[in-house]
């Protein structure tokens, strides 16, 4: 999200394993686990591109975890 938005201050996630993008803060960034189970354990694909209750639900991980875009 760095490189494309300039969201933060280098292009690396705060857990510091992978860099900063929407497949690892949905679907892979340890430090949202709790949150991202919760939320949803569908996969990558149905979370950025299912219907609208699936897009209803990212977009409430993304408000719950505190990204703002």
């Amino acid at each position: 999200m760095y490189s494309k938005f300039r969201i933060g201050e280098s292009e690396m996630c705060s857990c510091n394993a992978d860099i900063m993008n929407a497949e690892h803060l949905l679907h892979n960034c340890r430090l949202h686990d709790a949150p991202r189970q919760a939320s949803w354990p569908e996969p990558l694909r149905v979370k950025l591109f299912g219907g609208l209750e699936d897009l209803q639900r990212t977009a409430a991980f993304v408000r719950a975890i505190g990204i703002s875009i």
